[in-house]
């Protein structure tokens, strides 16, 4: 799996990216986002990478499964910005980060996400997402609120 890395401020923003920068997101319900941003055309002209983006695929289909399970959306996002969009916040931007770069967001409608700099197992997003989803603080360390 991708270890996540750095990821750059994740907070509302008055720049508006280009479209093709930026995936749209309904949130209706809890929903984990698990990204890896990725250039376009990144996986054709770098092998290694390539090898990298199918083992995420492959890790994120089987933590998808277990997410979804646990009665979450569970969302995938290859672009640098994600507006969420629910019934009631028209549209929230966040930058996630740079190119190469992978975390998670724990958004519930309405409400700033929580955003995770650095790797988790799977059975920690699982423990993550079902604290703050029932509403309980997790550790700064764990991961922030954007606001």
């Amino acid at each position: 799996m991708i270890a996540s890395q750095a990821l750059s401020a994740c907070a509302p923003t008055p720049d508006v990216p280009p479209a093709a920068e930026t995936a749209e997101l309904a949130i209706n319900r809890p929903t984990v986002i698990a990204y890896f941003i990725v250039p376009d055309g990144a996986v054709d002209t770098m092998p290694d990478l390539a090898v990298s983006a199918d083992d995420w695929n492959y890790a994120m289909a089987t933590l998808g499964d277990s997410v979804e399970a646990a009665g979450f959306t569970f969302a995938l996002v290859t672009r640098p910005n994600v507006r969420l969009v629910s019934a009631r916040v028209s549209g929230r931007l966040l930058t996630l980060g740079e190119s190469f770069t992978g975390g998670y967001a724990f958004v519930r409608p309405g409400e700033p996400p929580c955003v995770r700099r650095s790797p988790l197992d799977p059975d920690s997003v699982l423990v993550v997402a079902r604290a703050l989803f029932a509403g309980r603080a997790v550790a700064d360390e764990v991961c922030f609120v954007a606001r």
